[in-house]
């Protein structure tokens, strides 16, 4: 407890990304993996806000753009209603996911820097090495805060969602009745649409900061995959490497995961990517992220299986969670490559705000989600021993 409560405490700072926060905290982890005898990697990578500042707010302008489009063709009564709907649907369900398209996005604008820290601990057969199971156990250290409180931000996403959703559904319904030559107008839905493009264009004015310590997001998960490589070095499993990486630039659009994946070509049969983001609540319940966008994508079953298997032989109950539209975290990338990638990820209204403060963090759940990260360890040991 007494090594968690440091890290966690010596990590809750203010770090967004290119900040010296950010580059303290770095040298911080750097120091703690020296200290415990591994081999410290440091692969600087160079990163953009295009994604988060840019993209992003392109896509919301188009969408509220084809909105305003929508409501006009229908109060003209026009048929052709259907062509800006079908637009607007796809141009939502581009903006609410992580791509891999994203990925052309990272370096164009102005040029950040930040690096991912890769610790590998040592590995119990070398002459099988070739042939292990990888496991990576993975953390983002920087941190932001948002201008908008994240609970209204949530509610105006959400609605935005619903909304949109519905109008569309209304929209298509119309304009194929129209087609057929039936009519009709209500200002019910031109009242709705117009709300919906007001609410979409007030979350323009939410802006990036450096004002949350980040303690739930991300010091936990970097606390806890610090804590499970001390341990594991202790008692390493059996044909199972074991990578720690702690990476940068989670906030402005998951660039160091993007980076890593660009750097390391991995055998993405024996790869096994944990993922720890904000793993808890305040209240100290664990969840895992089972799917995530929509339409609904799965992390990987198998990585799940172990989770779950590891946390019940500790008594721990972890409970699974969507991750909704438009948030993302470091496993998703890997998720969309084609590895088998799962993520402790919990819904808490803390992140992002100077609220999100070290004190309010529940030790028992962060000893737990250690526990948890060295049983995966030791399935993952178990299973490649029967096989």
């Amino acid at each position: 407890m007494n090594a968690l409560r440091d890290t966690l405490f010596r990590m809750a700072i203010p770090r967004l990304a290119g900040t010296t926060g950010e580059a303290d905290v770095r040298e911080y982890l750097c120091a703690e993996l020296e200290q415990l005898g591994l081999p410290v990697e440091r692969e600087a990578f160079t990163f953009s806000r295009f994604n988060v500042d840019v993209l992003s707010r392109l896509g919301i302008v188009a969408t509220a753009m084809l909105l305003v489009w929508n409501g006009t063709l229908y109060a003209r009564g026009s048929s052709w209603l259907i062509l800006p709907t079908l637009l607007t649907i796809s141009v939502m369900v581009a903006i609410t996911q992580w791509h891999r398209y994203f990925d052309r996005f990272l370096r164009v604008g102005t040029l950040l820097r930040s690096e991912n820290i890769i610790a590998r601990l040592p590995t119990c057969n070398p002459q099988q090495a070739t042939r292990n199971t990888l496991l990576i156990l993975m953390a983002h250290y920087d941190s932001k805060s948002s201008s908008l409180p994240i609970w209204p931000r949530m509610l105006m996403v959400l609605a935005t969602l619903i909304l949109t959703g519905f109008l569309c559904a209304v929209f298509l319904i119309i304009g194929v009745l129209r087609w057929f030559g039936f009519d009709n107008f209500s200002s019910l839905w031109s009242w709705l649409c117009a709300i919906d493009v007001v609410l979409l264009l007030a979350l323009l004015f939410n802006r990036t900061g450096n004002r949350s310590p980040g303690a739930f997001d991300n010091a936990c998960g970097v606390a806890a995959v610090l804590e499970t490589a001390r341990r594991l070095k202790e008692s390493p499993p059996m044909n199972v490497d074991v990578w720690c990486v702690f990476t940068g630039a989670e906030e402005f659009g998951l660039c160091g995961a993007v980076a890593f994946l660009e750097r390391h070509s991995l055998d993405k049969q024996q790869t096994y990517l944990l993922n720890l983001d904000t793993p808890f609540t305040p209240k100290g319940a664990i969840y895992y992220n089972r799917s995530f966008g929509l339409p609904a994508q799965k992390t990987s079953a198998s990585l799940n299986h172990y989770l779950l298997a590891a946390a019940e032989k500790v008594g721990v109950t972890v409970k699974p969670f969507h991750l909704p539209l438009g948030v993302a975290a470091d496993h998703v990338p890997f998720v969309r490559h084609g590895y088998h990638a799962a993520c402790l990820v919990a819904p808490t209204l803390l992140i992002h705000s100077p609220h999100d403060a070290p004190e309010r963090v529940p030790l028992e759940a962060l000893e737990q989600v250690v526990q948890i990260c060295v049983g995966v360890a030791r399935e993952l040991e178990n299973a490649t021993h029967d096989t």
